[in-house]
């Protein structure tokens, strides 16, 4: 959204995506101590799909400096979710920088490990997402500047 001076409005977030409804709040509860604004979603595919719109407003350089999600989920899995969204970042028009991926999961196996790296996911944060965490991944990934 472009303001009557001509400059973007729109709010850097946070996105996280998780199949659990019920993990949703602690997210928001959290990022709200944090102060931090944030976006969640509950599936795979409207994650990526308001990814890819918020890259079609022109006049963001960055809504979703950071994207979280869950690696089990059904339809999409989080390494898809990544993988599709490191292919849109790069479909940019080179103005944009790349986002930061990251996966949470209660199970890290040797599998897990082998696929964060295919898909592009940075780094994977352990099940329960626990506010000092969280507040480490925001220090280090979330820079609604870029």
């Amino acid at each position: 959204m472009v303001s009557s001076q001509g400059r973007c409005v729109c709010k850097s977030k946070v996105m996280y995506v998780d199949d659990d409804a019920f993990n949703m709040t602690p997210f928001e509860v959290m990022c709200g101590m944090l102060n931090v604004p944030c976006i969640t979603f509950t599936s795979g595919e409207e994650a990526i799909s308001h990814y890819k719109a918020t890259l079609d407003k022109k006049c963001c350089p960055k809504g979703i400096p950071l994207v979280i999600t869950d690696i089990n989920m059904p339809v999409i899995d989080g390494f898809e979710v990544a993988k599709q969204i490191r292919e849109l970042d790069q479909a940019t028009d080179g103005v944009r920088h790349r986002v930061n991926v990251l996966a949470l999961t209660a199970h890290v196996t040797d599998k897990v490990e082998q696929n964060v790296t295919k898909s592009g996911i940075q780094e994977v944060i352990p099940k329960p997402l626990e506010h000092p965490v969280l507040k480490q991944v925001i220090k280090e990934f979330y820079n609604p500047f870029i």
